[in-house]
């Protein structure tokens, strides 16, 4: 097959969670003899791209992956808030889909995306669906209001106008994203948490459970000895950012004051300067706390494997979280917010604890109580479940792809309507 990857952002500019299980996808359809490309859009600088004269997309090749980007230029509602589409980036896909063929086409992310998913319906490309986060129902991808209290939906876009309000019309942003869903050939979540959240705000659209694959492979090959030491190891992999709970976890760790224990910072640094201050200032004063920038994705592993504790201090839900699946690959338990999926994994299979989220003294009893009882650490360790492989993932999507494919063409020969 010819497979196409929509997504918001990925590689050579960004590697989070949903860039990397894209990218992984991307791999795994790739070496089961599969034609994959990727389309995003572009958002640095033209010098890490290649501009292609013949569509005016630019390009780049990622590991072998032909990466296809509109200028972000292009793109004047990214957020989806109204309804009028950007021509020329819409043109530039029509005329880069006519030229490719593609058999199925799968959207990974719609931020920013939304006049390329047009182009795909006007083609008539089957498309399947993953929803990685909350896009679809929240502008703010998180499910938390401006006031910061948790939201439990959209309710058709009513409680966006009275908990949001944007000078937009939420209730015709809901609706487009419902047919967006409905016309999809399937639509994948990757929890049951997330799964949930769907189905509350579509209940008579079907949702798929498939998790985000994990290469287990790299994982085992990536461990080793941990290096020795005399307390535990505390460790957060991730971006260095206030809704991902860094700066109020630097102070909870400093507070715990356990004598022996250390908590490593790794992930970019550049997103937000305030937390990354923060962070920088216990490291300042309290010399086992370190900070280190991002690593790469061949380093993800190794870095892992040196904790005895991955620390998930999220202050919005997360749909799942891929670092943690690859701390569960490296054998290394969790300590997690009471919020989303991280929090069901860990309390379904007792392979790490919960704390609530906001609670910065909540934090520093259960660093301490952890840093102080290694029997309880070595009990979560020993309940961490093996996490989904990338190629059974791949062979579900496989699956997945087909099956829209065949039903769109069997709604073609029956006069059926079409997405």
């Amino acid at each position: 097959m010819r497979i196409l990857f929509v997504v918001h952002q990925f590689r050579p500019e960004f590697a989070s969670g949903t860039e990397t299980a894209v990218f992984n996808i991307a791999k795994s359809s790739q070496r089961a003899g599969h034609h994959v490309a990727v389309l995003t859009c572009a958002l640095g600088e033209a010098s890490r791209w290649t501009v292609a004269p013949a569509n005016g997309l630019w390009f780049a090749s990622v590991d072998g992956i032909p990466v296809h980007a509109i200028p972000r230029a292009m793109i004047t509602d990214p957020h989806a808030l109204h309804a009028a589409e950007d021509v020329a980036a819409a043109d530039l896909v029509r005329a880069f889909l006519a030229d490719n063929r593609f058999d199925v086409v799968h959207l990974a992310h719609a931020m920013r995306m939304g006049s390329a998913i047009e182009a795909v319906r006007k083609e008539g490309i089957p498309y399947v669906v993953s929803l990685t986060d909350f896009f679809p129902l929240c502008h703010a991808v998180n499910l938390v209001r401006l006031d910061g209290t948790a939201c439990d939906g959209p309710h058709g876009g009513r409680a966006c106008a009275a908990h949001c309000p944007t000078g937009s019309e939420p209730r015709a942003r809901f609706e487009r994203f419902r047919r967006l869903l409905s016309d999809a050939g399937a639509r994948i979540v990757c929890s049951d948490y997330s799964r949930r959240q769907y189905v509350r705000s579509f209940p008579d659209l079907g949702f798929e459970t498939i998790p985000h694959g994990i290469d287990v492979l790299r994982a085992c090959a990536s461990l080793g000895a941990r290096p020795p030491g005399t307390g535990l190891r505390f460790g957060f992999l991730g971006t260095i950012h206030a809704k991902k709970g860094a700066g109020m976890l630097a102070e909870a760790f400093a507070a715990a004051a356990v004598p022996g224990a250390s908590l490593a910072f790794v992930g970019p640094v550049d997103f937000d300067p305030a937390t990354v201050d923060a962070v920088a200032a216990v490291a300042g004063r309290c010399p086992s706390v370190t900070l280190r920038g991002p690593v790469t994705s061949d380093e993800v592993f190794a870095v892992l494997s040196r904790f005895d504790v991955l620390c998930l201090p999220s202050q919005v839900p997360e749909t799942f979280s891929q670092v943690l699946h690859q701390a569960f690959a490296c054998g290394v338990p969790a300590l997690v917010s009471d919020l989303g999926a991280p929090a069901e994994i860990v309390g379904r299979h007792g392979c790490g604890w919960s704390v609530p989220f906001s609670d910065a003294g909540a934090w520093t009893q259960a660093l301490r109580r952890l840093a102080t009882d290694a029997e309880e650490v070595e009990r979560a360790r020993a309940a961490i479940p093996l996490p989904m492989r990338i190629e059974e993932e791949a062979f579900f999507l496989e699956h997945v792809y087909r099956r829209a494919r065949r039903d769109h063409t069997a709604a073609r020969r029956t006069g059926r309507p079409l997405p």
